[in-house]
């Protein structure tokens, strides 16, 4: 049997941290450790040899540390074979002035034997494992994560084993789409549930990105077959794992159903589509004014506003084109429908042309208002009327001249009228004096006649009043 300066020397020559403890259970005192243990520990050999383990080592000693130490001791004692402790936890200080640091050791206990193979020491080897245990811990905590993400997202995340070709899915897979999935899951799988429309380059564009070493991200949105036979939109962002060799070996993404987003901008596009289709087909020119940025976008393009090549976007522009004079108005108008909350407005105004000239016009507003009842858009549609206001007012004009005309008239007319009926009352006066038949039936028309004609010239005089 090698002396115990013999086993010391094999020990110091070992990269592994040894400590050798006498078998004098429960003591278990030390004999010896190799320049490993103690550079590990921060031990003095002079300090610590013939001294109880647990007691120069109480850092050591909690309830999991002790129980599984002692249990290994016992079992090298009675069956004097090896046993392993693993991520035993060792705390110890640099110095007084330093904080603990923690380290985690997996121990092989195992007995030394002598001639008459009796136990005479127990050895204990030492393996610093502490960045195993943190990168378990890191994983442990990862995955518990991953499972509360799972359970709190309605995003499907799935884990695909490229190699094996295994789709692994989160929880929200079943809860969002339906499917309950036991056993392998296979990219055929997924792309059975493919829309037929979306398969073709859904899989085209999948096959470029795996074929494609330098790519590693990859979104795409398609429609997904849900288990009730109801399709949705789904927007899919990937994140492929390659090997040394570029080869794609696992992807990891998540499936966001988009289906509310989808039909909110295919009602949109619908709205858009509508508004093009009006904008071309109506020679009104139609606007719509964000408040919030001050911008006004014109139908068109803004081009050919009432002979402009191009229309300014801002509502400044606007107002330096109506007429000063019609200006007050206007704005008086917005801001009573503001104030009052009122959905729809219209007013008459004069344009001007980039040569100078006016045009008239009617403007027709709707309002929208937020939570909050302030206006925050306004949509419209402006008409050139200049036509039918000349028109109105070519005829407001040759009015006023028949009215003119017909007053003058009948005003003239009157005069000498009054003067014939007052001659004809004078002389039914002194019809007495006239004899003859026949004249005395003339000045009865006579009479009758001027009393005709003087209510026709006051029917004028009346029609010709405005």
């Amino acid at each position: 049997m090698p002396t115990i300066d013999d086993i010391a020397y094999i020990y110091n020559s070992l990269p592994s941290a040894s400590i050798i403890l006498k078998a004098n259970a429960p003591h278990f005192s030390i004999v010896t450790a190799n320049t490993a243990f103690l550079n590990a520990t921060h031990a003095d050999l002079a300090l610590i040899k013939d001294k109880d383990f647990f007691d120069k080592f109480p850092e050591t000693i909690n309830d999991n540390n002790l129980d599984s130490m002692l249990m290994a001791f016992e079992q090298v004692l009675l069956h004097k074979h090896a046993h392993q402790v693993k991520n035993y936890k060792y705390t110890h200080k640099i110095s007084v002035h330093e904080q603990s640091v923690p380290a985690f050791w997996k121990i092989e206990v195992y007995p030394l034997l002598d001639l008459k193979g009796e136990i005479e020491y127990i050895v204990q080897s030492w393996e610093d494992v502490t960045e195993s245990k943190q990168a378990q811990d890191s994983l442990k905590l990862s995955n518990e994560l991953y499972d509360y993400v799972n359970k709190a997202t309605n995003d499907a995340i799935y884990d695909w084993d490229i190699v094996h070709d295994h789709l692994e899915w989160g929880e929200a897979f079943s809860r969002v789409f339906g499917y309950r999935h036991n056993g392998k899951f296979t990219i055929n799988n997924w792309s059975e549930i493919l829309h037929p429309n979306d398969l073709e380059y859904t899989n085209k564009s999948l096959s470029n990105l795996l074929k494609d070493k330098t790519r590693i991200n990859w979104a795409i949105e398609y429609r997904l077959r849900k288990a009730n036979g109801e399709y949705a939109f789904v927007q899919e962002n990937g994140y492929v794992i390659r090997d040394s060799d570029g080869n794609a070996i696992r992807m990891i993404g998540v499936l966001q159903d988009i289906t509310q987003r989808m039909e909110h901008e295919l009602k949109i596009q619908e709205h858009l589509e509508r508004y093009n289709a009006v904008s071309k087909a109506t020679s009104d020119t139609i606007w719509d004014y964000n408040l919030l940025t001050n911008e006004i976008v014109w139908n068109n393009d803004g081009k050919d506003i009432f002979g402009h090549r191009r229309a300014n976007d801002t509502y400044d522009w606007w107002k330096e084109h109506v007429h000063p004079d019609d200006l007050p108005k206007i704005l008086t108008l917005f801001d009573t429908c503001i104030s009052q909350q009122r959905p729809r407005w219209m007013g008459e105004y004069r344009f001007r042309c980039p040569d100078g000239s006016y045009k008239a016009v009617l403007d027709r507003g709707f309002l929208f208002f937020d939570t909050e009842g302030k206006v925050i858009r306004m949509i419209g549609a402006m008409q050139d009327i200049t036509e039918r206001v000349n028109y109105i007012h070519t005829i407001e004009q040759r009015n006023l001249k028949l009215s003119d005309i017909a007053w003058a008239q009948a005003h003239l007319v009157r005069a000498p009228l009054a003067r014939i009926i007052g001659i004809v009352q004078l002389l039914k006066y002194d019809d007495e004096k006239i004899t003859d038949h026949d004249e005395r039936k003339l000045l009865s028309y006579l009479d009758i006649s001027a009393k005709e004609l003087d209510e026709i010239v006051t029917g004028i005089i009346d029609k010709s009043i405005i």
